[in-house]
């Protein structure tokens, strides 16, 4: 063989090897659904669901803790209220059923549909004391066009996509579809990262099934608590942060 046809076959089998290290590591991250899927927590008072969480920071160094932003209208309690993932709805995590969680810091009031309300005061974060789902870092504001993922659905629950369609100092508008329950819940970015929370539906609804309201998917408008508000929010509490993209 000569010494081309060797230096052929060694960067042949440098490239292919190269390829597959590069494509095992792009499959071990999760697509933006799975990592909204996972990041996303339910809670309950007793067996009635009270709304949504998103799972922002873990730390699993000398002991679990699981930390999640939620919303106080939810008017959760430490004492009555529990944490499930998401996932469990489609019976895919059976051991994260009913988790107790201790309330860190919370808003001055309860937020409801209002424009002109400071969402700051409608944010809560907790702490579960366990290892579970996955946590998505906090980004930079969305802005008019982006695309965004968060999640919808009661019985069966699914990723779903739209885009930003107005923004504000500290909130903004988006088209992706979501069911009520669902405040609280995180709304990604293309890089997975979290761009905020849904915080309230204002606009038309369409009767649904057994007289409960369903948006109607064409003329909703889901409102959201944006991501720099949110860090702004823990820095008053002590906790600093730094913002991914």
């Amino acid at each position: 063989m000569t010494k081309l046809k060797k230096n052929m076959v060694i960067s042949t089998i440098f490239g292919l090897f190269f390829i597959s290290a590069v494509s095992a590591i792009i499959l071990s991250f999760p697509s933006v659904d799975e990592q909204a899927y996972n990041s996303t927590v339910l809670f309950y008072d007793g067996d009635d669901w009270a709304g949504s969480g998103v799972i922002f920071y873990k730390y699993t160094d000398l002991f679990d803790a699981t930390y999640i932003l939620t919303l106080k209208h939810l008017k959760l309690s430490e004492e009555n209220s529990t944490v499930r993932m998401y996932s469990e709805r489609n019976g895919r995590a059976g051991e994260t059923t009913n988790l107790p969680f201790k309330i860190l810091m919370e808003g001055d009031g309860l937020i409801g549909a209002d424009m002109d309300a400071d969402l700051k005061q409608d944010l809560m974060l907790v702490v579960v004391y366990a290892d579970i789902g996955i946590s998505s870092p906090l980004g930079r504001n969305a802005e008019k066009g982006d695309s965004v993922v968060t999640c919808s659905g009661k019985l069966l629950p699914v990723a779903t996509s739209g885009v930003v369609q107005i923004t504000f100092d500290d909130k903004f508008r988006h088209n992706a579809r979501i069911s009520f329950g669902h405040s609280g819940s995180g709304i990604f970015n293309e890089n997975g990262s979290i761009v905020g929370m849904n915080s309230f539906i204002k606009g038309d609804v369409i009767p649904g099934m057994f007289g409960q309201p369903i948006p109607n998917i064409n003329r909703e408008r889901v409102w959201a608590i944006n991501s720099e508000t949110i860090i702004e929010w823990l820095k008053m509490g002590g906790y600093e942060w730094t913002m991914a993209q």
